[in-house]
């Protein structure tokens, strides 16, 4: 699996929403030629071979392939699912069936990571995890000296709440509304990213600050990247950076002032030059570290990360399936769901493949500050053009979006048909 840079970190996350937009592009025209049934097979299909082969994968490109397939398999059915149940669901459930679908999204995850967790104890170091971090010393010393039993926790518990929180709309989707639910959900994300981004702002102004290696003859300033290494000022900022990491006195686990140096590139754990360097005699009373820092405000965003997950589950996670289910005319329903399905891959296929190199470009607390933003601008649009559906059939629904002589038009024949039917 090595080397594993932040280039292909972001890719094997990124490629399953990439390919699960290609998916649910594809998905529309084929469940209007053969249906939906036969897709949602289809579907099941793809993820069980796709599985099978992340779980055998050897190497990163038989896992990225893998990957591919289970975007496909996500792209088919997070298009088709919904509207196979908006179609097929009484009016006054057909929300929280929607929601149930999201649900089992997130029931899958959390029984995923106990799974996960639980075959982390088979022969941790070859098989543990799937290789992801073998061999990698500086996640060991982490999870080991920081965090080992709290990160199994946090998780879980993340999961959990995750679980919970999309279970909440099966009991208030058809009581309080569609809208509603999305509105305290969308302000409650906006919060909790804003507080998110103040616990990675404590977290960086808490880090140890960096030193200057003039003068020190153990250092080569000639080495790539050590120039631009040495310019960041603490830990935090250091660290972010996949090219660097943090050498310090390892004195009892306390933060003290160390180097910011350019990352070993050959794979090897520490630094081209200085202290944490393979030539230097006396490396192993300094510390190497390129994936965290030590700080009193660890458990911060943790707790905050619960916070969010909790409101964007109860709200933004399941809404949008259900009021995309439910908005387009049957005649268009395939084509339009499958369309907006895709669009929604594609954008968490950009954060994916955006998010470690934001975190660079802007920091870890300023790319949460423009979550936020983005967020709220979101929030005005659902404030300004998204319907309340509740207690509407799927006619209805398609009403509420006619102009008003289209509507009377609309009206007259159903009247025609139905003298009690009432918009």
């Amino acid at each position: 699996m090595q080397p594993l840079n932040n280039f292909w970190k972001e890719l094997i996350v990124a490629i399953t929403p990439g390919f699960a937009g290609i998916g649910s592009l594809l998905a529309g025209t084929t469940a209007d030629r053969y249906g939906r049934k036969p897709l949602i097979i289809l579907s099941s299909i793809i993820f069980t071979i796709g599985a099978i082969l992340c779980a055998v994968a050897f190497d990163k490109w038989l896992l990225l392939f893998g990957r591919v397939l289970l975007g496909l398999a996500i792209g088919f059915a997070s298009m088709i699912v919904p509207v196979y149940v908006s179609e097929s669901s009484p009016t006054h459930i057909r929300g929280a069936s929607l929601a149930t679908f999201n649900a089992m999204i997130t029931f899958g995850q959390m029984a995923a990571n106990i799974f996960a967790g639980l075959f982390a104890f088979i022969n941790p170091d070859y098989v543990g995890w799937r290789k992801v971090y073998h061999n990698e010393e500086a996640w060991i010393k982490y999870e080991l000296s920081e965090i080992s039993a709290s990160i199994e926790e946090e998780r879980q518990c993340e999961n959990r709440v995750n679980f919970i929180g999309t279970v909440i709309p099966l009991f208030l989707v058809e009581k309080l509304g569609r809208k509603k639910i999305l509105l305290i959900s969308s302000f409650g994300v906006i919060v909790s990213l804003c507080m998110m981004g103040g616990a990675f702002l404590l977290v960086n102004q808490d880090t140890a600050a960096t030193l200057s290696s003039n003068g020190l003859s153990s250092f080569n300033s000639s080495v790539k990247n050590f120039d631009h290494c040495e310019s960041y000022s603490n830990c935090d900022y250091c660290v972010t950076d996949d090219r660097c990491g943090f050498c310090a006195p390892n004195i009892n686990g306390k933060k003290v002032p160390g180097f910011c140096l350019p990352i070993n590139p050959s794979g090897a754990e520490g630094s081209t030059t200085g202290y944490c360097s393979s030539t230097f005699s006396n490396s192993s009373f300094y510390e190497w570290g390129d994936v965290y820092c030590k700080t009193k405000y660890t458990p911060l965003p943790i707790i905050i990360m619960v916070v969010y997950l909790l409101f964007f589950a109860c709200g933004m996670s399941p809404v949008p399936w259900i009021l995309n289910a439910e908005f387009y005319p049957l005649w268009a329903r395939s084509t339009a769901v499958s369309i907006s399905t895709s669009t929604n891959w594609f954008i968490n296929l950009f954060v994916s493949l955006t998010f470690l190199s934001l975190t660079e470009a802007i920091t870890k607390y300023g790319t949460f500050f423009f979550y936020a933003g983005c967020t709220f601008i979101g929030t005005i649009i659902f404030i300004l053009f998204v319907p309340e559906t509740k207690d509407k059939s799927l006619d209805e629904i398609e009403a509420l979006f006619m102009t008003k002589k289209s509507r009377k038009e609309f009206e007259a024949k159903r009247n025609q048909i139905n003298p009690d039917f009432k918009i």
